[in-house]
């Protein structure tokens, strides 16, 4: 099956799993977040309470509650505090595809 990326309103894409950039803890953030489990219902928010903390590149799928996906997969990113920090470019400037 060919890999197919979809530019649309993520709580209306019928697909078998969507991304969501989500919270190392289980509660509901802002943006993206916040419109997913609106949409979803509470059914998404259970599901992401028994998965239970998450690190920073963990990823776990979980029921989609009423969203036409079928699976919600929650993904724990990096936080960017900018250059000032001193933070370490990710993926390093010399890496190549």
């Amino acid at each position: 099956m060919p890999l197919e990326i979809i530019r649309a309103d993520i709580v209306t894409v019928c697909a078998d799993a969507i991304v969501n950039s989500a919270n190392p803890l289980p509660v509901v953030g802002r943006g993206v977040d916040s419109r997913l489990h609106a949409a979803a219902g509470p059914r998404l928010f259970a599901a992401r309470e028994r998965v239970g903390a998450l690190a920073v590149g963990e990823a776990a799928a979980t029921e989609a509650g009423v969203l036409p996906a079928r699976y919600v997969i929650h993904t724990v990113g990096p936080l960017w505090e900018g250059a000032r920090a001193r933070q370490r470019r990710w993926p390093p400037a010399t890496a190549t595809a």
